[in-house]
């Protein structure tokens, strides 16, 4: 009996008419008012312009006039340094390749084969060890956390594929100058 007393008794509300205690959600109207006409939504004026871009400020100078430049004013904190120098490096390597081919291809109408043997050696050697570093580089750049792995990916793939063409190229002279001599 006493229990029917403290639980004060509520008029049921169906779930789509808005709570008397609680004033309407904006854009629906108050149960009994008139449907709004569209004058009601015209506040007036122009439309507003977007707001300005934010304005960049100089750096903070130093004692001695030095800009003073924070981390993230100098680049974004998640570069990848050995990426991209793997991806350098690969590239210089790949260059030497090509080049090596032109040269290559020049000097048999103009020089002896000894010197041909001496220059494509060199440069040779030259792509085999661009081509590791690109790989050493583009391999430790994609195993950095959180660090874009775009340029490391493309080091690590010049790299792998200059030392496995450098390594054939190895073979292959060592093949032909046991027959052809």
């Amino acid at each position: 009996m006493l229990s029917d007393m403290s639980d004060p008794q509520q008029p049921q509300i169906p779930p789509y008419a808005s709570n008397p205690g609680q004033p309407p959600q904006p854009g629906y109207p108050a149960p009994g008012t008139p449907a709004p006409t569209a004058h009601h939504y015209y506040q007036g004026g122009a439309p507003q312009a977007p707001p300005a871009q934010p304005q960049y400020t100089q750096p903070q100078q130093a004692q001695y006039g030095q800009p003073v430049y924070s981390p993230a004013a100098s680049g974004p904190a998640d570069s990848n340094t050995p990426g991209r120098i793997g991806f350098i490096i690969g590239l210089i390597g790949l260059a030497v390749s090509l080049l090596t081919n032109v040269i290559i291809q020049i000097m048999i109408r103009s020089a002896d084969y000894q010197l041909i043997g001496l220059v494509s050696g060199a440069l040779s050697v030259l792509t085999f060890l661009a081509s590791l570093a690109a790989l050493i580089f583009g391999l430790i750049g994609l195993r950095r956390v959180g660090a874009p792995h775009g340029l490391a990916g493309i080091a690590t793939g010049l790299g792998g594929a200059g030392v496995v063409g450098a390594g054939f190229t190895f073979i292959l002279n060592a093949v032909s100058s046991v027959f052809y001599f």
